[in-house]
């Protein structure tokens, strides 16, 4: 497993991640190093969600920070 967090976009950020993904609803955090892509999708739980940004917060690739659109259930 991964460390990670899963908030919803909001405010300010909403503008900006609508801009670089309009179906976007989620931003995940991941941490750890792993290689995500922006055509990659995750599975949390019964979630399905897909990365349509990736921003490498610290530019080290240990901190990921993902602006995702959530399949409906």
């Amino acid at each position: 497993s991964i460390p990670c967090g899963i908030r919803p976009i909001g405010g300010r950020e909403d503008e900006v991640a609508r801009q670089r993904v309009p179906t976007a609803t989620l931003v995940v955090d991941l941490w750890g190093g792993p290689k995500v892509l922006h055509s990659h999708w995750l599975e949390i739980g019964p979630r399905k969600l897909y990365v349509g940004y990736v921003e490498d917060v610290d530019q080290n690739g240990l901190h990921l920070r993902l602006t995702c659109a959530e399949e409906p259930l």
